[in-house]
């Protein structure tokens, strides 16, 4: 099973960068450049999607912190919730925006219940606990992206 997610992974790709509505989005994996293979046919790291908004100094939850951005009173209805807030200055390029004017309103796929591969315990007690678990496609993580957008204007 390891072996099958790994290569999804692969061809996923790291990063997708799309317009929705007139915002900057993108999706990104998460995991440490320096654990992705420590020796052959072994896998380490994270490898979760992030998805994020990005909101110019004109909008009501620029420079917010996540958890001031509630359109309509209330939290925003994302998977996990939102785990980020802040700027991307780290070359992110895309076709119509300066991605390092925006300020990234985001969540993550590293949750109970979502596959992340460094959740491979030595313990099968623990094993037991994280049955159950999928893992989140880079199509889940736009059709969230999408959502959270909608819930933004």
């Amino acid at each position: 099973m390891e072996k099958e997610l790994y290569e999804q992974i692969k061809k996923e790709g790291d990063l997708c960068v799309f317009q929705y509505k007139g915002y900057t989005c993108m999706a990104r994996r998460r995991y440490d450049q320096n654990q992705i293979i420590k020796e052959k046919e072994k896998y380490q790291g994270l490898f979760h999607w992030c998805g994020y908004v990005g909101v110019t100094n004109k909008h009501k939850f620029y420079l917010k912190g996540y958890d001031d951005v509630k359109p309509k009173g209330d939290y925003l209805d994302v998977h996990g919730g939102l785990t980020f807030t802040g700027f991307f200055d780290n070359g992110i390029k895309t076709n119509t925006k300066d991605v390092k004017k925006l300020w990234f309103i985001g969540f993550d796929c590293a949750h109970a219940g979502d596959t992340c591969m460094c959740f491979k315990f030595d313990n099968e007690k623990l094993n037991q606990l994280m049955h159950g678990e999928t893992y989140k496609d880079l199509n889940y993580v736009i059709k969230e992206i999408k959502r959270m957008v909608n819930q933004l204007d």
